[in-house]
């Protein structure tokens, strides 16, 4: 009877344990493949939020709402027609220079990126804007608009950074004719990551005006500051 049986017993016990071996492998690979079909779903996840942000960052006055028109805008495309390097120096009350002139230079790269090399601290080196669209015309400068009640309002919005040294950007608006300072505004730049700015200034629609960014307070030179995607909003109610 043992005997009959035995290899029967045997035969069943391999062919359970074979399919528990079966079993378990499938089991395995299974669960190591569900594994990295999950890791690639979160790969390509924090993929599409990373282009979700750098998107956004990009457009983000493509579509400015209701009762403003982008004046300025560096995004697309910037070169020396549409901003003015200069090497300048602090001025004061009376009109004399109150340090030496800010020696640098200014660069066009790659993506829109406008960089400034400076080679002292002294001074200021000044960006002048010189490409403005309004209500579909283009002009040199911010053009005066009497039919504006109150003051103009401008917001201005950019992407700077800066390297071996700390500077600091003053946006400021002037009359053409006068060289009056309507308004201005002043961010410190530190450090080698891009970092939003957003200011506001206003200017009297009454007088021709320019708009201005200022490299000054160097800390240290050499060294550099860069600014990208400068775009001006104006809020037209």
């Amino acid at each position: 009877m043992n005997g009959t049986w035995a290899p029967v017993v045997s035969a069943l016990v391999a062919a359970i344990i074979g399919g528990v071996g079966v079993a378990l492998i499938n089991y395995v690979l299974n669960r190591a493949k569900q594994r990295a079909e999950i890791e690639k779903i979160v790969a390509e996840t924090v993929k599409i939020r990373t282009e979700i942000s750098a998107l956004s960052a990009t457009v983000a006055y493509s579509l400015p709402s209701g009762g403003e028109q982008i004046v300025f805008d560096t995004r697309a495309n910037v070169d020396g027609f549409d901003i003015k390097g200069k090497e300048s120096n602090h001025w004061n009350v009376d009109g004399t220079a109150s340090d030496g002139i800010g020696r640098g230079t200014l660069s066009f790269e790659e993506n829109g990126v406008l960089n400034i090399e400076r080679t002292n601290t002294d001074g200021r080196y000044e960006l002048l804007l010189q490409h403005y669209s309004f209500n579909g015309h283009d002009y040199a400068v911010i053009p005066k608009d009497a039919t504006i009640a109150g003051k103009r309002k401008l917001k201005v919005s950019c992407e700077a950074k800066s390297v071996a040294a700390e500077h600091t950007l003053r946006f400021v608006v002037r009359n053409i004719r006068t060289g009056h300072v309507m308004s201005e505004d002043r961010k410190i730049i530190v450090g080698n990551e891009w970092v939003p700015i957003q200011v506001y200034l206003q200017a009297d629609p009454t007088a021709d005006a320019e708009l201005r960014v200022d490299d000054e307070r160097v800390t240290a030179a050499p060294s550099s500051v860069q600014i990208r995607n400068i775009v001006i909003v104006e809020r037209t109610r």
